[in-house]
């Protein structure tokens, strides 16, 4: 079992050592999770990912024949606000910490008094990051910094945030702790479980990004008016087969069934659409489709 470094027998009442006056540290640790966190929304939006126009219209033709709009590729924002709980539940959870938390020496422990160790519980854990997505978002939207955030952290004697007044959580100088909150010996063997969940995460976004994105790339054709051609109106793939071309790429054809207007009247085709194999990051790709069969 993973156990904490406790004392059993009595309390840990040592709270006028406690050095809580950490707000600058804890918001360089915020923007240093922040980086962290972009890169796991990098791997999560490539992976995932649908392509989406942000501007423009694809439709709309320039003099020169190219289309002009932006797009980008992203999942939807609750895959997002999940993968921000996860990031911080899973850590804190651990470790008691978090990676930018640990670099500029910060530890959460309980607020209470009458604390038994010197870490979470993984329901403190838990509710300390119930809010933590919303409280992100104000970083991109608000000046530049978490404002409510802040202001709370300021105003409240422990300098605590919404999730650690919920959680009954403060956050530390670990400087301050008479004792780390897990022996050596257990945060080594927590380190090792915290490499088994990224191993089998990475593993399981390399499976899915071969054989599970192909249809998520025809959305994002579809969403650019780039699948068959820029008529379609509707489309539904039927199951595909796999092989490979004269290059010795991997394609899948999938038989595709689309809702496409065909010189000024709406008709039901049926087609195909191959894609190509062409490795990380790239991926799989299309070079167009036929269409055959098309009725009124």
């Amino acid at each position: 079992m993973l156990t904490g470094h406790a004392n059993l027998n009595s309390s840990i009442d040592v709270n006028s050592s406690l050095n809580v006056s950490v707000v600058e540290q804890r918001l360089l640790a915020a923007l240093l999770d922040l980086l962290c966190l972009a890169g796991l929304g990098f791997l999560v939006n490539t992976t995932f990912g649908v392509v989406h126009v942000t501007s423009g219209m694809p439709l709309l033709l320039a003099q020169n024949g190219w289309s002009i709009y932006t797009a980008t590729t992203t999942v939807d924002w609750w895959w997002l606000a999940l993968l921000t709980f996860s990031y911080f539940f899973v850590l804190e959870t651990l470790f008691s910490t978090t990676i930018g938390k640990a670099m500029l020496g910060l530890y959460v422990i309980p607020a209470s008094a009458e604390r038994r160790s010197w870490h979470i519980t993984p329901w403190q854990a838990f509710l300390r990051n119930l809010l933590r997505p919303l409280e992100a978002l104000q970083i991109f939207y608000v000046l530049g910094t978490g404002l409510l955030t802040l202001i709370i952290i300021s105003r409240t004697e422990k300098h605590q945030r919404l999730g650690d007044l919920l959680a009954r959580t403060i956050v530390v100088d670990k400087k301050s702790l008479p004792n780390p909150p897990y022996p050596a010996s257990q945060r080594h063997r927590r380190t090792v479980i915290l490499v088994a969940i990224l191993t089998c995460c990475v593993a399981g976004c390399t499976v899915f990004y071969y054989y599970g994105r192909p249809p998520l790339v025809i959305e994002g054709l579809y969403n650019t008016r780039q699948l068959l051609n820029n008529s379609v109106q509707s489309y539904q793939l039927g199951s595909p087969s796999w092989g490979t071309d004269k290059a010795a790429r991997s394609i899948i054809t999938y038989p595709i069934h689309v809702k496409s207007i065909q010189k000024g009247k709406m008709q039901t085709c049926d087609g195909k659409l191959m894609l190509h194999w062409d490795n990380f990051p790239q991926g799989w790709t299309s070079d167009g489709g036929a269409f055959w069969n098309c009725t009124p």
